[in-house]
């Protein structure tokens, strides 16, 4: 299985974030229960750099992660099968790769009858989206509810502007 969103994280750019890195570590790994951090500031804090940290070294803690760019263009389309794909795919790497194996099976046929929709009807409703994807999505919950039975899940989400 081949992963679209490698996660590209740049050590000499890792600086200043110790505290944050205390921060996710300590919430994430002392509570029961799911757990919600947001990092958020201006441009150019480390907030990305933070995330891809995360994403890129969950062999030193009990966890898996997936690390989505929002503004990869690639997300920038109707539905859910992309960020479902990119987050199966890369669970399915750091812990094995026949995890996920529904979701991957589904997705071609899940694309195929996406396109179909759009060119029967351009207008096609989100009902219509939901409808199509939803197998993809139960199979998705079903194999990562597997992976929450033995392992935290971190999902480092990145929808900020750069500071370039």
């Amino acid at each position: 299985m081949q992963c679209h969103h490698v996660v590209r994280f740049d050590e000499s750019l890792f600086v200043n974030r110790e505290r944050a890195r205390q921060e996710f570590v300590s919430a994430v790994f002392s509570a029961g229960l799911p757990v919600y951090l947001e990092f958020h500031g201006v441009a150019g804090m480390g907030k990305t750099e933070l995330l891809k940290w995360i994403a890129a070294n969950p062999g030193r803690e009990p966890y898996v992660a997936a690390y989505l760019d929002f503004e990869d263009a690639h997300f920038y389309q109707p539905g859910l099968h992309p960020m479902l794909a990119a987050i199966a795919n890369q669970l399915a790497e750091q812990i094995d790769s026949g995890l996920f194996s529904r979701v991957r099976a589904l997705l071609p046929e899940i694309i195929e009858r996406k396109r179909a929709q759009y060119a029967a009807r351009r207008d096609a409703a989100a009902a219509d989206l939901r409808e199509i994807e939803a197998p993809l999505i139960q199979a998705f919950l079903d194999e990562l509810r597997v992976v929450l039975t033995w392992r935290k899940v971190a999902l480092c989400l990145d929808s900020t502007e750069k500071a370039y």
